[in-house]
């Protein structure tokens, strides 16, 4: 017959210091939480949904805090497998920064960093969270005793009211304070709000480069080289890319059109934006000027694209840069633009092994690209759109962004 074992109730650091026999359970007064001896482990086994494999339950999403911190809410996660689970504690303007807080891979944040937040294994049954720019594990854990649970980027902050429209340094909407103006209102170096994401609240992609816009998420540059592309007989044939700041844009010089860069989209799990999606993240985007780059990289003296992010002011309300100016972007719209009298087969793309087009005209299926490019002047702005090219063209001038919808 089994021996019932008297209920024990003491502090997580007394817990911790006992060795509960097989089967005894032990109250934790600091934790709340009851635990179960086994004979073996100390503190014995913290009884919580946690335990199962896989587990996570935030009460709430990872926010920005105040300045550069960020506000983590309370939860459960499961680190390592079966009878591995943690309390997750509710934690306001933690600051990623903090030596505590981080591991070795960075001291500082720099414009364009992506970092990512570990819950790692700690003996008082509370993981411990810790910010890292390593993008698998932080530098001294392993994939055993930690694990993901969100992140954000540190980038450029368009200055917005409640409702999320531009305003100037006098809190006027799209107001020409002399001194801060609307245009010029961003905050050079920040965490973007609109960039944290976590377990619950992510694409379901890498969210590595990309901010919520709505109920979508963005890559808030756009699509450079991780991978170079090659482009064999008009078909990637390999290549992948990324969204990362002060990168090269992809485009028609690296030989890639609008299916290129659908095929580039897929391959990391993301797709092309709609004209109005694109509408929806390029809202509050200056418009270009002729004579200068202050506000888009557009003037018409430009001879070429530039990188991802040069112009400070080329970023919308909702964070995504560069919508305007710099190179047009691909979308995923087309449109028939009839200039026969008759339809016919037209081998629009020969000896590419891809099959004819049933149109009125050779080029009359036009894709739909947006933004402006980097000597259209005042033509860039944030509804500015051609329909005059077709997707298989070769431009060197259009690039694309992608997107992915929320998990």
């Amino acid at each position: 017959m089994a021996t019932q074992e008297p209920l024990r109730q003491d502090t997580t650091s007394n817990r911790m210091a006992m060795i509960p026999a097989a089967g005894e359970p032990v109250y934790d007064t600091v934790l709340k939480m009851m635990a179960l001896g086994d004979g073996a482990k100390a503190g014995g086994w913290l009884v919580m949904p946690a335990n199962a494999a896989g587990f996570v339950s935030l009460m709430g999403e990872i926010e920005k805090g105040t300045g550069d911190t960020l506000n983590l809410p309370a939860g459960q996660i499961n680190i390592g497998g079966n009878n591995e689970g943690y309390l997750l504690n509710a934690q306001t303007d933690f600051d990623p920064v903090l030596a505590a807080n981080r591991d070795t891979s960075f001291t500082a944040l720099a414009l364009g960093d992506d970092i990512y937040l570990y819950a790692a294994q700690d003996a008082s049954g509370v993981a411990k969270i810790v910010a890292s720019k390593n993008s698998t594990v932080p530098t001294g854990y392993t994939a055993s005793n930690s694990r993901k649970l969100g992140g954000f980027h540190f980038g450029r902050v368009r200055v917005v009211d409640a409702n999320g429209t531009p305003i100037d340094g006098a809190s006027a909407v799209y107001g020409a304070d002399v001194t801060t103006p609307w245009e010029a209102n961003v905050t050079n170096g920040a965490i973007v709000p609109n960039s944290c994401w976590d377990l619950a609240n992510r694409p379901t992609c890498d969210p590595t480069g990309m901010a919520k816009v709505g109920k979508i998420w963005v890559d808030i540059y756009l699509a450079s080289s991780n991978v170079a592309p090659v482009v064999t007989s008009g078909k990637l044939s390999a290549g992948s890319s990324q969204s990362a700041y002060s990168a090269t844009p992809l485009t028609g010089t690296e030989s890639l059109n609008q299916y290129h860069f659908n095929e580039l989209a897929q391959r990391t799990g993301k797709r092309l934006l709609s004209l109005n999606e694109w509408n929806q993240c390029s809202e509050g985007s200056p418009q270009g000027n002729n004579g200068d780059n202050v506000n888009a990289w557009s003037a018409t003296t430009n001879t070429g694209r530039t990188t991802t992010g040069t112009v400070t002011n080329a970023i919308s309300a909702s964070n995504i840069v560069d919508c305007v100016g710099n190179v047009w972007e691909w979308l995923d719209e087309l449109m028939n633009k009839p200039t026969g009298a008759s339809p016919a087969y037209y081998d629009a793309m020969p000896g590419q092994g891809v099959g004819q087009l049933y149109m009125y005209g050779a080029t009359d299926l036009v894709a739909v690209i947006a933004g402006g490019r980097w000597s259209n002047g005042v033509i860039a702005g944030s509804r500015a759109v051609d329909l005059s090219v077709y997707p298989w063209l070769v431009f060197a001038s259009t690039s694309s962004r992608f997107a992915c919808d929320a998990l």
